[in-house]
């Protein structure tokens, strides 16, 4: 049998235009892997190294005939896109397809296909995004990009396959490609190729030599501007000030004289180099790779970056733009080179070309370092095959090209099975089906008709009464049967409509299966597998869109002619306690695979529900009374009284949430109901300050050492399970200079008689000494000041205020039996109307909070399950995601079930995902991070953090990217990966510096110092990173961190066995455990001093306070004990 060509439409072979180009890596795919199938490639002109690599890659090159009498000479486009019946009329006579680039050969592919191959297929090739590059080639093109963008869609909706090079093009053609009418489309493929086997072979070294050279490669004349050479030169003439350098540019002709003009334009130093070269061979570009010191590709847009893949292959140290396409991939696939990015987002090209000289000087001032690095990334991106799967697709694509694709065939089949099986099943009577509960839906097809009968006997003459319209229900037996007289055709109501449509649209809701139709009178019988799906069902069912879906599906058109009907509706039923059947057996059900899904108890959801049908999830909780009581154990009860609706919201709007100055919180976008309704009025006091403690993106646990093994005991380094503090002041001083004007008002007369007024201000004082400077005793007194005004003023709102305040600063300070009372008194004033659904899952979600606040974890657990009941019903679907996290969240943290907590937190990432919320997603890839973490796969944690990476280095978040980084590193910590640990800590102290974070700096050198004193064993180095933390500390008026860094001067000092020092910063930190009355820092303090002593030979004073460390600690038991709570111990 004849083996049919693949064509290759393309102007050049090799490098195109001095840049390292796509197109030879097509044929020797292919060839590789089909070496039956003859591979050609029409160019406009070809090398003598041309056409040598073309034979050794198995491709036969197609050049153009010239007519001797021709003077059109100079090779275009044009020959093969309108003169190829002349140019090329040697092309293959039989082709299986045709493969084009867009913006480049593709309308030529396309044309040869029309004219010359009218039976085979076309693949195109995507590597550009115009959108993002004609910007930066000159006004002329930035005109054009709009007729280039669509010339793309032109030819793409005239392909079988496109191809786009990298996630970037991937994702921007996905968008563009909605523009082309679906029977048009195209199929659309990700692809990135593997590196060429020049640079793969590669073996670079480093030297080490006086005057170092910094190489970049891509044309030059007309995209100077786009690939960064302005920038370029500018960074190196900075960088030149310090280092002897070479600045090397590989993509200039002999008529590129303007384009290195304005180049060297952009030269500011007297020192730096610049030598031009020409357009190469890969050979030629590999020999200079294997020169250079640092490749650079500060591009300004940058689609996808071949020639940084390249240079990778090769081994070469290499900094990228982060608005390439290669960021990403890096990313994805090298996270070794991580640090290789080059961050250019804002608009001020000063910091930019400052970035980009930190970034060289580095590379070069530790260049063997680099070249190691650059060598273990060559490995990874080797051994990782990427590209096995991109190019397999590519294979398929040309083969199979023109005919359906299995996978097609097999769906469609399966589609038609699954739909005739149905249709079977309509007529089989309902079987008992394991899993979950049938859940009915009756339905009701109303017809308004013309006859004047109400009667049986008389309805055979309605077809000549024209009097008033009447409605009947053609799905009653009785009407089927008088129906039946007229039109004996007319056996069942499936003759009368479509059920077969109606149980396919049904089949579509997210896990919903119809196992039966009652036809006699219309019953659908389904099953729900998933609790969205579910809760999409119902809220279509709530809000009517239920209804509009079966009229559209059960209702043929003859009807309307069958029964002289004006009109048909179709009306839906599903009885609440159904409903409550298929919720409660998800919710109590193992799920698939062995990931459990938490249980309810057996009274779910609190109470038994009424046996009253007209009802709504509010009945089925109980809610319709006037009051709702919870107990909260023994001699202890919370009576929630009703409020109007009217005080509810007064009562909310006079507090705004600020979570930006609100510690380790991610910012709570607000809640939207489904109409779009902005819900952020019904977050209370209390789920406002409990954010605070909650929300917060949790920080993993850090390895510490033992008492046992060094006598020194580290401090922890925050409180309850909060990632690192993250403040919006980048210091206390913003913090005490807004004290300090509170106080003054205070002290106004104004103040001094209007006691609302000081209520506010004694709010503010302590949000600031809580938020800002963690002084806890003192933002206790201020609250307590709240309180009092509060009661003087017989507000209870305002009470609220203050017992929500008092409640979550003893929580802190860990006084749990206090906070738990002011928790108490908060929620016995806040009170819901109760047949508001939106209320009542707030409340329960207020109620769960403070339940698990006070460790009443179980509690907490049922009455989260009851809010998310609501949040279903209602189709809240933002609701349901947070009730999600913060279900995982308590799983993890307090059950330590991280099984568990997966569960809820992967529902959490697909409706953040559904509803299009970034935000939310990036915090399920960190919770999802944590859950591996927990459960020791360190490995699957890091894809979890690196896609947290990649997204906040999408959106601009750097916050975000310095927590990412952190936990990155924590991760390489464990695996034993210490060099990629502090690789991971270097960048986000990057960030953090830039930004000017001084909070997130002090805690980035805390975790230096335990990495180079726990892990590496450095405790001078160690020294140095603790000293600098104690500095921005002190700065920062931030005592809490003080006295971490007096603790870690301790640690440092013993380890080198310097014990008095040791002593001296252990004395400190008693003092300061002492001055804020935090226990378990002085315990912990009293231990370390003890630790210095026994070193020193003192052991009378080491016992000494050895006892005075147990004496804190027994107190602290027996408080705990007397109030009901527990006391772990420190370290």
């Amino acid at each position: 049998m004849e083996s049919l060509a693949v064509l290759l439409i393309q102007d050049g072979y090799n490098a195109s235009q001095g840049e390292i180009s796509i197109n030879p890596k097509l044929g020797k795919i292919l060839k590789e892997d089909e070496l039956d199938i003859p591979v050609f490639s029409t160019v406009l002109q070809a090398s003598k190294q041309d056409k040598q690599d073309a034979q050794q890659d198995g491709v036969e090159l197609l050049l153009p005939k010239l007519d001797p009498d021709d003077p059109r000479t100079n090779p275009t486009l044009d020959w093969l896109t309108f003169d190829h019946q002349v140019k090329y009329p040697h092309l293959p006579p039989k082709i299986r397809c045709t493969v084009g680039h867009t913006n480049a050969t593709s309308r030529a592919a396309v044309r040869i296909k029309k004219e010359r191959y009218p039976d085979t297929g076309v693949i195109l090739f995507s590597s550009d995004i115009p959108e993002d590059t004609e910007y930066y080639k000159g006004d002329e093109e930035a005109m054009g990009i709009g007729k280039k963008e669509d010339s793309i869609l032109e030819d793409a909706q005239e392909a079988d396959v496109v191809f786009s090079l990298g996630n970037k093009i991937f994702d921007h053609f996905e968008t563009q490609f909605r523009a082309i009418p679906a029977s048009k489309r195209p199929q659309h493929v990700k692809f990135v190729p593997r590196p060429s086997k020049i640079f793969e072979d590669a073996e670079v070294e480093y030297k080490d030599t006086e005057t170092m050279v910094v190489l970049s490669i891509g044309r030059v004349k007309g995209v100077e501007k786009l690939k960064g050479y302005d920038l370029a030169a500018e960074t190196l003439s900075l960088v030149a000030e310090k280092i002897k350098v070479k600045f090397h540019v590989i993509g200039v002709n002999k008529d590129d004289f303007e384009a290195t003009k304005a180049i060297l334009e952009h030269c500011k130093s007297a020192n730096l180099q610049v030598t031009f070269l020409p357009y190469d061979t890969q050979k030629d570009i590999c020999k200079e790779m294997m020169k250079a010191h640092l490749v650079l590709m500060p591009s300004r847009a940058e689609p996808f970056g071949l020639v940084g893949l390249e240079a990778i292959a090769a081994g070469v140290p290499v900094l990228v733009s982060s608005k390439s396409g290669l960021a990403d991939f890096i990313h994805e696939h090298v996270d070794e080179l991580h640090h290789s990015i080059v961050d250019m987002d804002g608009s001020d090209e000063g910091v930019t070309v400052r970035r980009w000289a930190d970034a060289i000087e580095r590379v070069l001032k530790h260049n063997r370092a680099e070249f190691k690095t650059a060598a273990r990334g060559k490995q990874q991106l080797l051994s990782s095959k990427y590209w096995e799967e991109f190019h397999l697709q590519f294979i398929k694509a040309c083969t199979d090209t023109g005919a359906q694709h299995p996978s097609e065939v097999q769906r469609e089949s399966a589609a038609a099975a699954h739909v005739e099986d149905l249709a079977n099943r309509i007529r089989e009577p309902l079987k008992e089906v394991p899993g979950p509960p049938p859940l009915p839906i009756v339905v009701e097809i109303l017809a308004q008709v013309i006859p004047s009968v109400k009667t049986p006997e008389q309805f055979l003459s309605y077809a000549s009464a024209k009097a008033a319209l009447v409605t009947i229900d053609i799905t009653k037996d009785e009407t089927l049967l008088l129906l039946k007289q007229i039109k004996p055709e007319i056996k069942t109501i499936e003759d009368l409509v479509n059920t077969t449509e109606a149980v396919r649209q049904l089949s579509n809701i997210k896990g919903v299966s119809v196992i039966g139709v009652k036809t006699q009178s219309l019953v659908f019988y389904l099953k729900c597998r998933d609790k969205s799906g579910l809760g999409q069902l119902w809220y279509m069912y709530k809000c009517g869109k239920l209804n509009d879906l079966l009229v559209d599906s059960l209702i043929r058109k003859e009807i309307l002619q069958q029964l002289r009907a004006v009109s048909i509706s179709v009306t839906t039923n599903i009885k609440i306690e159904d409903f409550r059947k298929a919720l409660v057996y998800l919710l109590t059900t193992p799920a698939a695979k062995g990931q459990p899904i938490p249980r309810l108890p057996q009274e779910y959801p609190l109470y038994q529900p009424p046996t009253h049908t007209t009802a709504s999830v509010l009945d089925v909780l109980h809610l319709d009374g006037t009051n709702l009581t919870r107990s909260f154990g023994k001699q202890q009860e919370l009576h929630i009284p009703t409020a109007t609706q009217t005080d509810l919201e007064d009562s909310l709007d006079e507090f705004e949430i600020r979570l930006a100055s609100v510690p380790n919180a991610d910012v709570q976008h607000p809640t939207e109901s489904p109409d779009g309704t902005d819900m952020h009025k019904l977050i209370s006091e209390l789920a406002s300050l409990e954010l605070e403690q909650q929300k917060g993106q949790p920080r993993r646990p850090r390895r510490s050492s033992s008492a046992g093994s060094s006598g020194h005991t580290p401090a922890t380094s925050g409180s309850g399970s909060s990632r690192p503090y993250t403040p919006t002041c980048t210091g206390g001083q913003e913090a005490r200079l807004s004290i300090k004007v509170s106080l003054a008002e205070l002290n106004t007369p104004a103040a001094r008689v209007d006691k609302a007024q000081q209520f506010d201000l004694y709010c503010q004082i302590g949000d600031l000494y809580r938020t800002e400077l963690h002084y806890l005793q003192s933002a206790l007194q201020y609250y307590q000041n709240m309180l009092e005004c509060s009661q003087e003023l017989s507000d209870d709102r305002k009470q609220a205020k203050a017992y929500s305040r008092l409640g979550l600063t003893c929580d802190i300070l860990g006084l749990q039996q206090e906070a738990f009372r002011n928790h108490e008194k908060a929620l016995a004033i806040y009170g819901v109307e109760t047949k508001n659904e939106t209320n009542i899952c707030v409340a329960y979600k207020y109620l769960a909070l403070s339940l698990a606040l006070s460790g009443q974890v179980s509690d907490a657990k049922t009455n989260y399950e009851s809010a998310l009941a609501v949040a279903m019903e209602t189709g809240n679907k933002t609701e349901q995601m947070d009730i999600y996290c913060r279900l995982g969240d308590l799983h993890r943290e307090q059950l330590h079930e991280p099984q568990e907590s997966h569960k809820y937190y992967t529902e959490m990432l697909a409706l953040a995902r559904e509803l299009g919320r970034k935000d939310w997603e990036s915090q399920a890839y960190t919770r999802l991070g944590l859950v591996y973490y927990d459960m020791g796969e360190y490995e699957k944690t890091l894809e979890w953090d690196n896609k947290n990476l990649k997204m906040s280095q999408e959106s601009g978040d750097k916050t975000q990217q310095i927590t990412a980084h952190k936990n990155i590193a924590v991760n390489y910590e464990a695996l034993g990966k210490l060099d990629l640990a502090r690789s991971h800590y270097q960048s986000a102290m990057t960030i953090a510096m830039e930004t000017g974070n001084k909070t997130q700096q002090m805690d980035i050198y805390c975790k230096l110092g335990d990495l180079h004193r726990e892990q590496l064993h450095e405790p001078q180095e160690s020294h140095k990173y603790y000293t600098e933390m104690l500095a921005l500390a002190r700065d920062l008026g931030r005592k809490d961190r003080e006295g971490l860094a007096y603790n870690r001067l301790g640690l440092a000092h013993y380890d080198m066995g310097e014990y008095e020092e040791s002593l001296e910063w252990d004395k400190m930190d008693l003092k300061m455990s002492q001055e804020s009355e935090d226990k378990t820092g002085q315990i912990t303090a009293h231990q370390n001093i003890a630790g210095s002593y026994k070193a020193l030979g003192k052991l009378d004073l080491a016992r000494s306070h050895s006892q005075s460390a147990m004496t804190i600690a027994m107190e602290t038991v027996r408080k705990q004990t007397a109030t009901g709570g527990h006391y772990q111990e420190s370290g």
